[in-house]
């Protein structure tokens, strides 16, 4: 089981481009949310990755909102 302290959130490549053509993209963007809204509650870590930001863009700005001052 999982708790504050061995376990982490690990968001990987939720970018511009990629992030925009995911089927069903408002819900999969509003469960993302809650989910590292309930992670940060828990005080557990997050580590977020992305690719090629340059070519693929960032992180959706709705997500990278909540995850900063922190960078991927």
């Amino acid at each position: 089981m999982s708790t504050k302290n061995n376990g982490v959130l690990v968001l990987i490549d939720v970018q511009g481009k990629l992030a925009q053509l995911m089927y069903d993209k408002k819900n999969l963007f509003n469960n993302i949310q809650l989910l590292i809204c309930g992670i940060q509650t828990l005080d557990m870590p997050i580590i977020w990755t992305e690719q090629l930001p340059d070519k693929l863009g960032e992180t959706t700005q709705e997500i990278q909102n909540l995850l900063t001052p922190a960078k991927p």
